[in-house]
């Protein structure tokens, strides 16, 4: 009886991960209604036909964007995993590395 409920409870669970995600797509596609965003893109150059029709999807990806250029080292990894680059492979010589890895932006101590 026990294992019957650790069963059900799981499917629950597997459930409510499918509809959160099948959310989280949806909520991708809506359009993107932020004027500062919008402007904060024009002074980028980017053109006025994809500022029209930006979506939660398009917004994000810019906003990686954002904080790759400002040296976040965790940005830029995402970045190289999502296009296909394997970051581990990418030599850096005279920059700042920790333990092998390449400090872009290093921690502030508090």
């Amino acid at each position: 009886m026990a294992g019957q409920k650790g069963g059900e409870a799981s499917g629950q669970a597997r459930k409510e991960k499918k509809q959160f995600r099948e959310l989280l797509a949806l909520v991708d596609e809506m359009p993107m209604k932020a004027p500062s965003f919008a402007e904060g893109l024009r002074q980028l150059g980017i053109p006025e036909e994809v500022i029209a029709n930006l979506d939660q999807k398009l917004a994000k990806a810019f906003a990686l964007q954002r904080r790759c250029l400002s040296g976040d080292p965790q940005a830029i990894k995402l970045w190289l995993e999502q296009i296909g680059e394997h970051v581990d492979t990418i030599k850096h010589e005279g920059l700042p590395q920790q333990n092998g890895d390449l400090v872009l932006a290093p921690k502030k101590n508090d």
